[in-house]
């Protein structure tokens, strides 16, 4: 049996230089659904700033685009990587409202890129608001420890 979890209708791409105007129009088309949660760049000034925080080798930033036809349909950010022994980062990701219904897709590969094991908080969902936005953390402690926000 085939379970269709929503990831066929998305995939996941890094976010680049020639992304910046889509990127913009998305964000401001998107900035009532996701306030006060979470706020993205809506100025090309602003995109080269978020998109220099990818240059660092703790921080990635990929789109998640519609297989149809290649909108975007929303954003996955993992920052504060740690590498070795103890491996940690922080994943984020919001759907951009075009594409909302989507959201149950991008959380699918927010899933696959955080593991099984993360831990976090959905503000939207808990405060009766729109899904799309979220905050985990991804914690591979191999000890009794957990991780904590």
């Amino acid at each position: 049996m085939t379970q269709n979890d929503g990831a066929a209708r998305v995939s996941l791409r890094p976010l680049g230089p020639d992304d910046q105007d889509e990127f913009i129009a998305q964000a401001r088309a998107s900035a009532g659904l996701h306030h006060p949660w979470f706020t993205m760049p809506t100025t090309p000034a602003d995109f080269q700033t978020y998109l220099a925080r990818f240059s660092q080798a703790t921080t990635e930033g990929f789109l998640v685009c519609l297989r149809e036809d290649g909108t975007m349909a929303g954003m996955i950010t993992i920052d504060s990587i740690i590498r070795g022994r103890y491996q940690s980062a922080s994943v984020s990701y919001a759907a951009f409202a075009p594409a909302a219904g989507y959201a149950p897709a991008i959380a699918v590969h927010r899933r696959r890129l955080a593991g099984p094991r993360a831990v976090g908080h959905h503000p939207p969902a808990e405060a009766g608001g729109p899904v799309g936005v979220s905050r985990r953390r991804r914690c591979r402690d191999p000890g009794p420890r957990r991780c904590r926000r």
